[in-house]
Order: structure tokens, then C-alpha cells, then sequence
């Protein structure tokens, strides 16, 4: 599996990520939400979000399953 360097804005560091990313959009329609509340979630620190360059902004899957199970959507 290839691994990718990105920032990481909840911990403020450099990780190397390995797994599925997904963009804002697709995450968005992954839980059922819009890109606004996704945003708030991320704002929130509900939703680990990875920086990459020019301010491109990708969620784990691995975070969004997690976020899932905890059931925090209601």
C-alpha cells in the first residue's frame, strides 16, 4: 500500500497516511451530510482532516467509520 505525506490539522504535525482518502465532497456523501456541516465537524475536531498542498483537504475513511461508530449523527 502507498503512503502519503500530509498534515495533520487536529494534531498539527507531518504523518505519513495509509488507507483510503476522501475529499471533502465524498466524505460529505459518505455520512449524509453536506460540505457545510463537514467543515463544522472538522472545525470541531469531530473529523481528523489532512492538509495537503494549496489547502486541499482529505479525510481518512478510517476517521469517518470512526466518527460513524461513535454515533455522533443522529
Amino acid at each position: 500500500m502507498e503512503k502519503a505525506l500530509w498534515y495533520n490539522e487536529q494534531e498539527e504535525e507531518l504523518d505519513f497516511v495509509t488507507g483510503s482518502l476522501m475529499t471533502v465532497g465524498e466524505a460529505a456523501r459518505y455520512l449524509g451530510v453536506s460540505r457545510k456541516t463537514l467543515y463544522a465537524l472538522m472545525e470541531q475536531g469531530r473529523l481528523t482532516a489532512l492538509k495537503g498542498k494549496k489547502s486541499v483537504k482529505l479525510i481518512p475513511r478510517e476517521s469517518l467509520d470512526e466518527f460513524r461508530s461513535r454515533g455522533e449523527l443522529t
